[in-house]
């Protein structure tokens, strides 16, 4: 397991997506993870596979849609469980754990916007209400 600690994680939501975002900068020009998931999806979202969550680490080269199969939140971190060969990463970076920084616990506004994209994408996400 890949583990990478952030100093911030963050819940934004847009017009026609949920956003949440993982980073060392607030404003996630730095190293970051960030996972996205649109409000709705038309009938060429389907058909180009882009109709789930969307998961980029750092670049746009790494990222991907429909790749999260898994979320595990714990108080302080959170864990995605995904396909990397999809990213083209080292399997070693799956999963990814995001252990926060000076955080004790991931505020309500980033576990809400988790739980509500997993239960739209149709993916396992597990509460671990204990410290990582």
């Amino acid at each position: 397991m890949h583990s990478q600690k952030f100093k911030h994680a963050s819940a934004s939501k847009g017009d026609d997506y949920e956003m949440v975002a993982f980073g060392d900068a607030s404003d996630g020009s730095s190293d970051y993870v960030l996972l996205q998931l649109a409000y709705e999806f038309d009938d060429q979202d389907r058909a180009t596979g882009m109709d789930g969550i969307y998961l980029e680490i750092n670049d746009q080269a790494h990222g991907a849609y429909k790749i999260v199969h898994r979320i595990e939140v714990f108080l302080n971190a959170v864990i995605i469980h995904f396909s990397s060969q999809q990213l083209k990463l080292p399997d070693t970076l799956n999963p990814f754990c995001i252990p926060l920084d000076d955080v004790a616990r991931l505020s309500p506004d980033v576990c809400a916007t988790l739980a509500g994209m997993a239960c739209r994408a149709g993916i396992d996400l597990e509460n671990k209400p204990t410290e990582y």
